[in-house]
């Protein structure tokens, strides 16, 4: 019985440090996520220099790139798809194989179409757009991302969603 005092000193001790350690993890992971999710981080890369010039010429550039291009659902979602399409701009990065020009993918498209209506949803909440198998970027595709060297939209180098 003496040492009971003892024992949850150390329980608290380890639960205080457990808690602490949780907390600063919680922390890097946040931050970690907020930096990549910037434009600079994500123009950062060779292959995105142009559609980054481009994104940061629109009138979106307030944006990051996860407001559009992540599903926001919750947490949850938005870093599962960020975790699958990070390893995959990483490892095309990597091997310098990119398409020329960049294409989104067909989930891409609909993350998209959800996070358009989403923002704009005041806009087009009496309009075909509303509907959920509407691609906005159908007839917007270089709304947000223009093609910097020709000053003419999307086309080689540019970002493409056809």
């Amino acid at each position: 019985m003496d040492n009971e005092p003892k024992e949850n000193k150390r329980a608290l001790r380890y639960g205080m440090a457990g808690a602490i350690l949780m907390m600063v993890l919680v922390l890097v992971m946040s931050a970690s996520l907020a930096y990549v999710d910037q434009p600079q981080f994500c123009g950062s890369c060779h292959s995105m220099k142009e559609v980054y010039a481009g994104f940061a010429a629109s009138n979106h550039k307030q944006f990051t790139c996860g407001d559009c291009h992540l599903p926001q659902q919750n947490i949850v979602v938005k870093m599962s798809a960020k975790t699958k399409s990070g390893m995959s701009h990483v490892y095309h990065e990597t091997l310098k194989d990119y398409p020329e020009p960049l294409h989104v993918s067909k989930d891409g498209k609909k993350i998209l179409a959800d996070n358009c209506r989403r923002c704009h949803s005041s806009t087009i909440q009496s309009t075909m757009m509303a509907a959920d198998d509407k691609n906005c970027t159908s007839c917007h595709r270089s709304l947000v991302h223009q093609e910097m060297n020709s000053g003419k939209f999307l086309g080689k180098g540019g970002l493409n969603v056809d």
